[in-house]
């Protein structure tokens, strides 16, 4: 039997009503694929499985469990998101539903899943694993960005253009100069602003275990 005395019943959300699981966190429409697939349910539930073997394996090297239980973990954990849903709507709690589809797949040794841990650990660590990987999509984009505006301006360094001020046009200048000159100053605030919450993210991209009730307080 999997341990879950620490995971108190969720009350049921309108999201857990529709699907899929927990509904969309993002819009397809304004998202691309790879953002989609962090806060996709299957990356979520990877993560907590991940949490969980984890866990397992440094109970197991400090001698709290039989280390071949915690190889069974890693080797036979494995989830179906269908099932999960299936089962929440008998448990009325996602972390409970989770720990006992993996449970099925892995057998006895699960016994040690989640022993120690309470939901909010499982919940906060994985949001602080997903903010960190879309920061990364983001500072990447960011990057990429700049190296292709340089390189554009470079590349219309001569090209003639018009010049405006005041609403009319006034002396010539380049595209390059044009386009530099204006999207520099954007990349240099918003690289100033985005290295700050990427800071602040990674600062905040700890793993949390608090226990239940917050027994182990850290």
């Amino acid at each position: 039997m999997v341990a879950v005395s620490s995971c108190e019943p969720r009350r049921k959300t309108l999201s857990a009503f529709s699907p899929p699981f927990y509904g969309a966190p993002v819009i397809d429409r304004y998202s691309r694929p790879q953002m989609r697939a962090i806060w996709s349910d299957t990356r979520k539930f990877q993560i907590w499985l991940e949490i969980e073997t984890i866990a397992c394996e440094a109970m197991a090297r400090l001698g709290l469990i039989p280390k071949e239980d915690a190889a069974a973990v890693r080797k036979k954990g494995k989830f179906e998101v269908d099932e999960i849903a299936e089962i929440e709507k008998r448990t009325n709690h996602d972390v409970i539903a989770f720990l006992e589809n993996v449970a099925s797949y892995v057998g006895p040794a699960a016994r040690w899943i989640h022993q120690g841990l309470t939901s909010s650990d499982i919940l906060d660590t994985t949001l602080a694993v997903q903010m960190t990987e879309s920061a990364q999509i983001l500072s990447d984009d960011l990057a990429a960005l700049r190296k292709t505006i340089c390189k554009q301006a470079r590349r219309y360094k001569k090209t003639p253009m018009i010049g405006r001020s005041h609403g009319i046009h006034a002396e010539p200048i380049t595209f390059g100069l044009a386009r530099w000159g204006r999207t520099r100053i954007w990349i240099r605030g918003s690289s100033a602003k985005f290295a700050r919450n990427l800071g602040c993210v990674r600062r905040q991209s700890r793993l949390k275990s608090c226990s239940a009730i917050g027994t182990l307080n850290f």
